[in-house]
């Protein structure tokens, strides 16, 4: 198995080239995305192909997270109903359930399968380009 770096090399040198994937490496808020640009009109990295990287580099890099329990643009409700959710831009889970609970909790809004996202996220992840601070993300 390669190591991270070999696998964010593999991904530089192989799909990373192109100006878009053609099919997600992980759900998309809880869904297969295909199309998916990483380019711009330039031939430029997007902050898209950051994300993809890092994702490609974990899936492929020796085991280090199981692809089944990593999601990329993962909603979180916030404290009222009228806010919009907190949109990450990936998330580690300790189970691959948490796709189910995940889907089941958008459709049915159920309690239960929030409180079970909650208890089992891992990590969270969050891309920006040049400037701009995550903490801003995080506090705002």
């Amino acid at each position: 198995m390669p190591t991270f770096t070999e696998a964010k090399y593999n991904f530089d040198t192989g799909p990373g080239k192109a100006k878009e994937l053609s099919v997600s490496l992980v759900p998309v808020d809880g869904k297969t995305k295909k199309n998916i640009a990483i380019r711009n009109t330039k031939g430029e990295e997007l902050e898209e192909f950051y994300k993809w990287q890092f994702i490609y580099s974990l899936v492929y890099s020796g085991g280090l997270y199981a692809k089944d329990c990593i999601g990329t643009e993962v909603r979180f409700p916030k404290g009222t109903k009228a806010a919009a959710p907190l949109r990450l831009d990936g998330a580690i889970f300790d189970d691959s359930a948490w796709l189910q609970h995940y889907n089941d909790y958008w459709q049915q809004r159920r309690p239960q399968d929030l409180e079970w996202l909650n208890a089992h996220l891992l990590a969270v992840i969050e891309f920006k380009r040049d400037d701009k601070e995550i903490e801003n993300v995080f506090t705002g």
